[in-house]
């Protein structure tokens, strides 16, 4: 055997104990929102977010005498992504979702390079799971506001490209404000930044930003943001502490 091939070799076991470890971590959190359409000789189809994403891989010729799954372990071509969304049906957490999830394919480089052979694929799969996993959470987030808000005093939810915008309403404190939430693909780790802008009233940036500060990142950040602004600045409650 080659010098070659025995360091590609021993790299493959190298990675099999890491790729055991990441497969562990890949199942504990339950991430795997992967389905395989294809398996053939030269290429794999992969389907994500309900078949609205395909991911195309393509093989090449076997790398020496390395083994992936009881079978040749061959080179990655190419990997090729698609977007299936209807844009005339697909409701506006979807198209952001998608602008997410696209943005991290296209400003991670060359793919096949990354993960260059069988052997790391499941690395492929899991990395672009984790990335669809938060955003389908941020859409969810998203479609809850647009159909419950009125529970929060909000009037409307807007999407523009990657900002949401929340218009919040109520009669009760006689204000009117929205607020725009820049996202990307750090949601939910960092802290949320915001514009806001009065219509009328008297609640001000100075009132929500300290309610913003308060809502540590996490899972549902914005939806935990919504209802503290609900119960601290508009809802009955706090109006009869405050008189």
């Amino acid at each position: 055997m080659s010098n070659q091939n025995q360091k590609i070799l021993l790299q493959i076991k190298d990675m099999e104990k890491t790729m055991s470890s990441c497969m562990q971590d890949h199942e504990d959190f339950n991430f795997s929102v992967w389905k395989i359409i294809e398996w053939e000789d030269d290429h794999a189809l992969f389907t994500f977010l309900s078949g609205s994403i395909e991911l195309q891989v393509f093989f090449g010729e076997p790398l020496g005498n390395a083994e992936f799954c009881d079978k040749p372990c061959k080179k990655i071509l190419d990997v090729k992504f698609e977007s299936l969304l209807n844009d005339e049906t697909a409701p506006m957490a979807g198209h952001l979702v998608h602008r997410l999830i696209f943005h991290f394919i296209k400003s991670s480089g060359v793919w096949h390079q990354k993960y260059s052979s069988h052997i790391q694929l499941p690395y492929l799969l899991h990395d672009i799971s984790m990335v669809v996993s938060r955003c389908e959470m941020l859409g969810e987030e998203i479609h809850f506001l647009s159909k419950w808000g009125g529970k929060y005093n909000i009037l409307n939810v807007e999407v523009l490209h990657r900002e949401l915008k929340i218009l919040f309403s109520s009669a009760l404190v006689t204000s009117k404000f929205e607020i725009t939430i820049p996202l990307g693909l750090w949601y939910p780790m960092n802290p949320l930044k915001f514009t806001f802008r009065r219509l009328f009233g008297k609640i001000s940036h100075e009132d929500v930003s300290s309610i913003v500060s308060s809502v540590p990142p996490g899972c549902h950040y914005i939806k935990r943001l919504v209802e503290k602004i609900h119960q601290n600045l508009l809802c009955r409650t706090q109006v009869v502490q405050k008189a």
